[in-house]
C-alpha cells in the first residue's frame, strides 16, 4: 500500500540497511526494525500524526512482550480463541465450498437424468456461476468485513445458502438450477466464505499459512463427505432428499461456523473507504500484481480434473456409483495437500511452496492425467492429484495475507478473490468446450490445465525475486 500523500514516502531503516517502502511493512518483520522515518511535507492538520499508536501491535525491542495497539483484542498467534475460529473456518469452507466441491457428482447426474438434452460445457456453467458469485463477492464483501467484523455478514449469508440448497432440491429444469443453485447458494456463501478467511488470516502471522490450510481443508473434507452422502441418499429416496440431506447438513456446520469465528482486531464500524485506494493502489506495487495474476492462472486450471474427473472415469470403463468415488479420494487428498504443506510454509517460505505445488500440480497434469486409462492409474492420479493441488489452491491466499497491511487484510484478500472469480467462472466451460472439439477426448483440458498451472508458478516466483532483491536461496 502507498503511504499517503500527506506523509510523502516512509523510509524504513533496517538493522541490514535502509529501504523505501511502498506499503506497509507486515507484523512479522517490525521487530526486524531501527527505526521509521518520514520524510515529505506534512499538512498542519495531520501534525499529530507522530504521536498516533500503531495501526497494529509489536514486538517490544525490550522483551519477548508482544504490544498491543488500541485497535487489537487479542495477541496474533496464540490462545483457545485463534483455534476456535479455525474450527470455525473449517466447518464455514465445508459448507460453502465443500457444497461446490460436489459438483463433479451432481454434474454427472444432471447429465445421465435431469439435463440430458444439454452439453457438458452448458452443464458445467452452473458451477462456474455457483463459484464465481462465491469468489467475486468478495470485492464488497472484503472491505465490509474490514469496517463491520465477521458477525454481521456471516448469518444472514448462512441462511440465503440454505435456502438456496434447499431450492435446487426442487428444481427439474436448468433455468431453475440457475437461479437456486448458481445465484441464491453462492449470494449467501460469499458472505460467510469470505469474512472466514480475512478472519483466520487475521488472526495469525507466524503460524497464518498452517492456519489458513486446516481452515481450507474443510472444503476438501466436504467434497468427501457430501458426494458420499448425496449418493447414498439418492439411490435410496431420489434427488430431492439428496440434495435436502446435504441442505440440513450444511445447515449445522454454517450455524457452528457463525459461533466461532471472530474478529482479532476490533472493526471500527465505520470508515471512509476510498475508492481508488482501496481497489486500484494495492495493484500498482509490482509483487501484489503478479501474486494476484498468479492466483488467476492457478485458479483458471486447478478446478477442471475436480469437475470431470468422474466423468472421465466412466469414460474408461468405471461404473457410476464406482466413478462418483472418484471425487472424494481427490477431495480426501486434498485435505493433507491443504494442512501439511501450509505447515512447511511456515517454516521454509509461503512463496517457495506456494511455487513448487503449482509447479507440480502443472507437471502432473501433463505428464499424468494424459497417458492414464486403466482403474488403479486413474484412482493414484485422483489421489496424487488432490494433493498437490490442495496446496497451490491454499498457499496463495497466505501468501496475500503476508503481503497485505492488518487494518485492509479483508480488502486484499477480497480483491483477489474477485480476481480470480473469473477464472473459476470461464474455466471448467473453456475445459468443456475444448473437449467437445477433441471428440470427447480429455488430453486438450490436461494441457489446458498443465499451461495455466506452471505460468502461475513463474509468476509466483517472479514476485517472490522481486520482494528478495532477486536471491534464490531465502526463506520468502
Amino acid at each position: 500500500m502507498s503511504a499517503s500523500k500527506d506523509l510523502g514516502i516512509v523510509t524504513i531503516t533496517e538493522k541490514e540497511g535502509t529501504r523505501s517502502s511502498p506499503h506497509l511493512t507486515p507484523p512479522d518483520e517490525l521487530e526486524k526494525l531501527d527505526s521509521i522515518v518520514i520524510t515529505g511535507e506534512i499538512e498542519e492538520d495531520d501534525e499529530e500524526v507522530n504521536t498516533l499508536p500503531p495501526q497494529y501491535g509489536y514486538q517490544s525491542p525490550d522483551s519477548d512482550e508482544y504490544i498491543l495497539s488500541p485497535h487489537e483484542l487479542y495477541r496474533p498467534d496464540r490462545g483457545w480463541r485463534a483455534w476456535l475460529c479455525v474450527l470455525g473456518g473449517f466447518f464455514g469452507t465445508m459448507s460453502t465450498f465443500g457444497f461446490v466441491n460436489v459438483m463433479g457428482v451432481f454434474e454427472q447426474y444432471y447429465k445421465e437424468t435431469l439435463l440430458k438434452d444439454y452439453s457438458t460445457s452448458q452443464i458445467s456453467w452452473i458451477s462456474s456461476i455457483q463459484t464465481f458469485i462465491m469468489t467475486f463477492g468478495a470485492l464488497v464483501i472484503g472491505p465490509m468485513y474490514d469496517v463491520y467484523g465477521p458477525k454481521k455478514l456471516m448469518l444472514p449469508g448462512a441462511l440465503v445458502m440454505v435456502l438456496g440448497v434447499m431450492m435446487t432440491s426442487l428444481c427439474t429444469k436448468y433455468w431453475q438450477l440457475i437461479l437456486a443453485q448458481s445465484l441464491c447458494t453462492s449470494f449467501g456463501a460469499t458472505l460467510l466464505f469470505n469474512p472466514v478467511l480475512s478472519s483466520v488470516s487475521g488472526w495469525f502471522v507466524r503460524r497464518r499459512a498452517a492456519a489458513m490450510g486446516i481452515t481450507t481443508a474443510g472444503a476438501s473434507t466436504g467434497g468427501v463427505i457430501l458426494p458420499i452422502l448425496f449418493r447414498k441418499i439418492e439411490a435410496r429416496s431420489g434427488f430431492g432428499w439428496g440434495v435436502r440431506s446435504m441442505g440440513f447438513f450444511v445447515l449445522g456446520l454454517s450455524m457452528i461456523t457463525c459461533a466461532t469465528v471472530t474478529t482479532r482486531v476490533k472493526p471500527p464500524g465505520k470508515r471512509h473507504v476510498s475508492l481508488y485506494d482501496t481497489y486500484i493502489s494495492p495493484f500498482k506495487w509490482t509483487p501484489y500484481a503478479l501474486t494476484a495474476l498468479s492466483a488467476f492462472c492457478v485458479m483458471l486450471g486447478a478446478y477442471v480434473p475436480v469437475n470431470y474427473l468422474s466423468s472421465f472415469g466412466q469414460a474408461n470403463g468405471f461404473s457410476p456409483d464406482l466413478a462418483s468415488y472418484l471425487s472424494s479420494i481427490l477431495n480426501g487428498a486434498s485435505t493433507f495437500g491443504r494442512i501439511l504443506p501450509g505447515i512447511v510454509a511456515d517454516k521454509l517460505g509461503k512463496y517457495n511452496t506456494f511455487f513448487l505445488s503449482a509447479f507440480l500440480t502443472g507437471t502432473l497434469a501433463a505428464a499424468f492425467w494424459i497417458p492414464i486409462t486403466t482403474h488403479p492409474q486413474i484412482i493414484a492420479f485422483a489421489a496424487v492429484y488432490g494433493f498437490v493441488s490442495g496446496a497451490a489452491l491454499t498457499v496463495w491466499q497466505a501468501v496475500i495475507g503476508e503481503i497485505s497491511p492488518m487494518r485492509e487484510m479483508g480488502a486484499r484478500l477480497g480483491m483477489v478473490n474477485a480476481f480470480t472469480a473469473f477464472a473459476t467462472l470461464v474455466g471448467s466451460p473453456i475445459a468443456g468446450a475444448i473437449q467437445s472439439s477433441n471428440h470427447g477426448k480429455y488430453w486438450g483440458m490436461a494441457i489446458f490445465t498443465s499451461a495455466n498451472m506452471i505460468g502461475g508458478a513463474c509468476l509466483a516466483m517472479a514476485a517472490r525475486l522481486i520482494l528478495t532483491d532477486f536471491v534464490l536461496l531465502k526463506k520468502k
